[in-house]
C-alpha cells in the first residue's frame, strides 16, 4: 500500500509499525499517532477497514458490513468517542433492523433499533415475551451499555462502579446469572421461561 501511494519513507524511519488496517489496527495507530509517535500502517488490500468495511459484495446495489457483526458498539468505542473521524470519510450506515436471528419454520426474531420494535417482533413469535423483554430493558438496558463499555477500556472501576449503584447487588447478581443462561444452550426454551416467566 504505502509502495502505491508514492510513499518512500523506510519502514525503520518510524517509531511503530502497525501491521494491519482491521478496526483493531487503525485503533492502535490512531493512539499512537495521538501520543506524538510517528506511525507506519501497513495493510495488504487496497483498503483499510478490514471487517468493519461495507462493500458490495454480494448483489449489485446490496451494499454489507463485511464482517462487523458487533459494528454497532464501535459508536461507544473509547478509539472513536471524542474524535472528529467524520471528517477523516467515517460514516455509521443503520439498517431499519441491525440483525436477526432465524427459527424453524422460516420465522425470525428481529433485534430493531427500539425497545418496542424488538419486542413486537419477538412478540410475533411467543406474545409473552414480549413484555419480559421490555421488563429486561427497562430494568437492566442502561446498565449493559455500562458494562459493554468496561469492556472497552483499561482501567473499568468508574464503569464497576456505576453499574453496582445503577443496579444494587441483587439486579447485579440477577444480570449476571441471565448472563450466563443466555450463552448456556439449554432444550428446555429460553433463559425467561425456564425462570417460569412466560
Amino acid at each position: 500500500m504505502l509502495a502505491a501511494a508514492g510513499y518512500r519513507k523506510a519502514v525503520g524511519d518510524f517509531d511503530a509499525v502497525v501491521a494491519g488496517g482491521g478496526p483493531n489496527g487503525l485503533a492502535a495507530a490512531l493512539r499512537l499517532a495521538e501520543a506524538g509517535w510517528s506511525v507506519c500502517l501497513v495493510e495488504a488490500n487496497h483498503d483499510v477497514g478490514g471487517s468493519a468495511r461495507t462493500l458490495e459484495c454480494t448483489l449489485p446495489g446490496f451494499r454489507h458490513d463485511l464482517g462487523a457483526g458487533f459494528l454497532a458498539l464501535a459508536m461507544g468505542s473509547p478509539a472513536i468517542a471524542g474524535r472528529d473521524l467524520a471528517a477523516l470519510g467515517l460514516r455509521f450506515r443503520h439498517a431499519p433492523l441491525p440483525a436477526a436471528h432465524p427459527l424453524p419454520g422460516g420465522r425470525a426474531i428481529a433485534l430493531g433499533r427500539s425497545t418496542g420494535q424488538t419486542a413486537a417482533s419477538i412478540g410475533r413469535i411467543h406474545a409473552g415475551d414480549a413484555a419480559v423483554w421490555e421488563e429486561l430493558d427497562q430494568r437492566f438496558g442502561d446498565a449493559i451499555v455500562r458494562l459493554l463499555h468496561a469492556g472497552m477500556v483499561r482501567w473499568p472501576l468508574a464503569d464497576a462502579a456505576r453499574l453496582l449503584g445503577r443496579l444494587g447487588v441483587r439486579n447485579l447478581l440477577e444480570l449476571g446469572w441471565l448472563m450466563m443462561q443466555a450463552a448456556a444452550p439449554s432444550p428446555t426454551g429460553s433463559p425467561l421461561r425456564r425462570r417460569g416467566r412466560s
